[in-house]
């Protein structure tokens, strides 16, 4: 049986195709499938409209009129390769099965002309690929470029598939799950509009593997972000596309790039080919130096003056040998949209300080000083555009209320649009303490908003190509002195909200071209290898870490045991794991390296403090999850794994604060799927798509292996970006001795963070 990946709007998952074509009263084309519905298989007919509520359409008579196909009619349909033998006889023709009856090719493609004039156009060979499973074989003499106007390839074997319908129910990449919410109002268009991406983090691939609400990808996104340009061009308004910066780091896509080019190099090729208007540099692009190099001679070079970093500068080779520091790309930017507004434009970044050498982040209030800034923001634009790496709220390490100012300070009307992203925020020890007791206060979402004054407004577009943002902006022309009309919306990645927003037909050639490639891609970077299949699903933030179902307990009872293990050693091992360096949820199936990266992306090492006396070790981790990870530690310190682990912290808060608010709430709907339900400051509604709240409850800052109870001593190991505070730890619960740097050693060899969950999966789920 040949397994498809199917649009469904209900909790199919997987559909197994196990016969070919049947006819089932009243004259349609039957499929009879098997969907697996919470971990049972349940028989559905597709014909009996009970779970896909699709309706399969053939006529008998072949001049009966044709109903112009809807979102919910699929005609389906066989055609014949002229190889195969049907019924006895050879067809030296291509021809189409309807129902009982066969139609030559030609006058297919006439009396079905409406339907044909919805096919997305594309290679056999390719489109194997994007389903996943053989569509035809042999090599059949038609144009094999109509295949697969969205269907269930079925029968291949006796060499002809079935056919019908229109691309919008197909997965783009093979393994994706199918969205099954829609959104429930249109987008509020105004005179200027703006389309926002931040932390892409190399999810270019979207979210497989039961992350309906995000499955889409980059070529589906392109194809809505050009729909959406045309819409704005018949409207008459202006649209933008704007990113906030840190795209590599997190997804195989990015991070699994082979040896010959950078990381993230490959997956730079696709990003480039959106039309961005303004774009900016995160941190994570700066971590390491020939990233940012490559950042700058690729990404800022293929943008020109639309890659905007106001306070980065990296330093060069110049063409005679020497150096140079120059700005990673323009200190701002001036243009003007395609209907007649001036804009001015600054992309600047918290000040970073864990940068690479040969880069300089200047702090945004010692940019504001600069002459250049004074005399980017003299001249009054129709508006100001702020694209920045900094989280919208008002943190330690983010200046945009300094900046906004400074402009407010020459410019008491003019309007200011800012896109943040980036989110790390260190609570009072007071909300520590909250937490710790199960009572969240209010955090800081990964979807936000606020506004400044009535002439602004402030947005963050979510993680992980899981949102894109979306911003509207009406009365422009009005007089200076009154409030402007803001509308922010959260749209949930996927297909679903593209056809919602820009129609059933909203594909591209160049976005399903992208996605097919990338799909050959991540098969080349060995991405879907997989290396054990996981029994069932482990969360991060939906049970308690003493669950069974916690990634957290998985880890400390399961993999950590097996694998952190020294037998030569006379102390056992006490492992101590800081549970926001588990980046995300290991689901059913198979494990694959995708997977890997984006659970640990890192390479951090195993280290250990030798035969610490167990008195000692039991107080460890009460006393390292009153304080924390890292203390007080600034996220511009950080490195890649703190600075990711505290995003991490940041989102389960949001989680566990959105849930809880969802338990005393009367209007929860059970019958929506779990997803995001955002609590910004801004009025009305932001999320595009009703959903319930993700299940979430608390989880420690660090878990660890059982306490061995039969020594006197321990080793105490854990991962070496953690360092700082385990020896913090044993220096604050005694003062016999003092342990430093020099009693630290690396525990294992040959085994990282980012390869322990493919270690364990090869030998415990195989």
């Amino acid at each position: 049986m040949a397994e498809y990946c199917a649009r469904t709007p209900s909790v199919v998952t997987h559909v197994h195709i196990s016969t070919a074509f049947t006819t089932y009263p009243p004259i349609c084309a039957a499929l009879a499938v098997e969907t697996i519905q919470d971990g049972a298989v349940v028989p559905v007919d597709l014909c009996a409209n009970q779970v896909l509520g699709l309706t399969a359409v053939t006529h008998l008579a072949l001049r009966s009129p044709l109903p112009r196909p809807t979102a919910w009619d699929l005609p389906v349909f066989h055609i014949a390769s002229p190889d195969s033998v049907i019924s006895g006889r050879h067809w030296n023709a291509p021809h189409v099965k309807i129902s009982k009856t066969y139609l030559p090719l030609q006058r297919f493609r006439q009396v079905y002309g409406i339907m044909l004039s919805k096919v997305v156009h594309f290679d056999t060979g390719k489109t194997r690929h994007v389903l996943g499973m053989e569509t035809l074989t042999g090599s059949p003499s038609f144009d094999e470029r109509i295949v697969n106007m969205e269907g269930f390839a079925l029968n291949v074997k006796e060499g002809y598939g079935a056919l019908g319908g229109i691309d919008k129910y197909l997965c783009t990449q093979p393994g994706s799950t199918p969205p099954v919410d829609w959104p429930y109002r249109e987008l509020d268009w105004g005179e200027v509009n703006i389309i926002s991406t931040t932390d892409t983090h190399g999810w270019l691939l979207g979210h497989q593997r039961q992350e309906a609400s995000f499955s889409g990808d980059w070529g589906d996104l392109y194809s809505f972000v050009t729909r959406m340009k045309a819409e704005a061009t018949r409207r008459g308004v202006d649209l933008l596309v704007v990113d906030s910066g840190d795209r590599v780091d997190g997804n195989g896509f990015v991070d699994g790039e082979p040896d010959g080019h950078v990381k993230g190099w490959t997956a730079m090729q696709y990003f480039s080919e959106m039309p961005y208007d303004v774009i900016t540099t995160g941190n994570h692009e700066l971590y390491k130096y020939p990233v940012a190099l490559s950042t700058y001679q690729n990404l800022a070079k293929h943008y020109g003056t639309r890659y905007v970093a106001s306070n980065v500068n990296i330093t060069v080779e110049t063409a005679v040998g020497g150096e140079e520091t120059i700005p990673t790309g323009s200190r701002f930017t001036k243009f003007t949209t395609a209907m007649g507004r001036n804009v001015t434009a600054l992309g600047p970044l918290f000040y970073f300080k864990a940068h690479a050498t040969g880069i300089d982040v200047q702090p945004p209030h010692e940019m504001i000083k600069e002459r250049w800034f004074k005399e980017a923001i003299a001249e009054e634009p129709s508006f100001f555009l702020l694209v920045g790496h900094m989280s919208v709220q008002k943190e330690a390490d983010s200046e945009w209320r300094t900046i906004f100012n400074a402009i407010r300070s020459v410019h008491p009307t003019v309007p200011i649009l800012i896109f943040g992203g980036h989110h790390h925020v260190f609570p009072p020890l007071s909300d520590a303490l909250q937490f710790s007791m199960g009572s969240p206060s209010r955090t800081t979402q990964i979807r936000d908003c606020l506004q400044e004054d009535a002439r602004s407004m402030s947005l963050a577009s979510g993680r992980y190509m899981e949102t894109v943002g979306f911003m509207s902006v009406k009365g422009l022309d009005g007089p200076k002195d009154e409030p402007l009309s803001f509308s922010r919306r959260y749209l949930d990645q996927n297909r679903n909200t593209y056809i919602y927003h820009a129609g059933a037909d909203f594909d591209t050639p160049k976005g399903l071209a992208m996605s097919q490639s990338m799909g050959r891609v991540a098969h080349g970077f060995n991405l879907t290898t997989s290396f054990g299949t996981a029994p069932q699903a482990y969360y991060l933030s939906r049970h308690a870490f003493t669950s069974e179902h916690s990634i957290l307990h998985l880890m400390t009872s399961k993999v950590l045991p097996l694998l952190v293990d020294r037998p030569d050693r006379p102390s056992p091992a006490y492992t101590i794991l800081n549970s926001g360096s588990i980046r995300f949820d290991v689901f059913k199936g198979p494990f694959t390296r995708n997977d890997q990266w984006i659970i640990l992306p890192f390479t951090n090492s195993f280290l250990y403090v030798p035969s610490v006396p167990l008195s000692l070790v039991s107080q460890l981790l009460p006393y390292l999850n009153l304080v924390g990870e890292h203390g007080v530690l600034p996220s511009s310190l950080l490195s890649p794994s703190g600075q990711t682990t505290s995003i991490e912290h940041i989102y389960r808060r949001s989680l566990l604060s959105s849930y809880t608010s969802s338990l005393s709430s009367p209007s929860s709907n059970s019958n929506l799927s779990v997803g995001y339900v955002t609590q910004d400051r801004c009025p009305g509604l932001g999320d595009d798509t009703l959903h319930r709240p993700i299940p979430a409850v608390w989880q420690p800052t660090f878990v660890a292996t059982d306490l061995p109870s039969d020594d006197d001593t321990v080793d105490v190991v854990f991962f070496d970006f953690i360092q700082p505070d385990i020896l913090s730890a044993l220096n604050h619960l005694q003062h016999e001795r003092t342990w430093s740097e020099k009693d630290v050693g690396l525990y294992v060899t040959g085994l990282s963070a980012n390869t322990i969950m493919q270690e364990y999966a090869t030998r415990a789920w195989n």
